[in-house]
């Protein structure tokens, strides 16, 4: 089962570096895989410090700040057992270590050990237009990996989603991707 949420790592810096993730869960309790695509900074993060913080999220906003590198405007608090990062807005956290780490397919396959917990409230689930800036996210995050003509195809029916069924702060995060990702679409034309 893929579960998608944010990953929190350490950049260069020891700044937070916040990107959404699907990470594969369900394997083994306590453990969850990471896919990285060769290139991300997520992956040269967990290559070069083996932590990071996993989390589950029904902020549509902070899953569109963290799409388009806008991480700093994320509030993020000191983890407490491994070096890195927690969003307190999320739902639920999991400070990770790396155990396995095999780099040597174009999405890295990188096995976690949970070594915290936090649960911070109740999972709320996604409304339709939640949903819509996920999958929005997740078209502006393969840009260059999909065709430009099946972005643009994909995004009228998510946009219905959000015309429905969107709060202020999905508007605002519909809104912030969208503009985002048209913008990055014509600098690969």
């Amino acid at each position: 089962m893929i579960v998608e949420g944010i990953v929190s790592t350490l950049d260069q810096s020891g700044s937070a570096h916040l990107s959404p993730m699907g990470p594969e869960c369900g394997v083994s309790p306590g453990r969850f895989v990471l896919k990285p695509f060769q290139g991300s900074k997520t992956l040269a993060n967990l290559q070069r410090e083996g932590t990071g913080v996993f989390h589950i999220m029904d902020d549509a906003l902070i899953l569109a700040q963290a799409a388009v590198g806008l991480g700093s405007k994320i509030p993020v608090e000191t983890a407490q057992i491994v070096r890195g990062w927690v969003i307190p807005g999320a739902c639920t956290a999991w400070e990770f270590e790396v155990e396995q780490l095999d780099a040597s397919q174009n999405r890295s396959r990188i096995s976690c050990r949970v070594s915290k917990e936090h649960n911070f409230r109740t999972f709320g689930g996604w409304n339709r237009a939640q949903f819509a800036v996920m999958e929005l996210a997740i078209l502006y995050s393969r840009v260059g990996i999909l065709l430009r003509e099946e972005i643009l195809a994909a995004i009228p029916s998510l946009e219905v989603l959000v015309q429905k069924t969107a709060g202020p702060k999905e508007l605002e995060a519909w809104n912030l991707l969208n503009g985002a990702l048209r913008e990055r679409l014509e600098k690969k034309r």
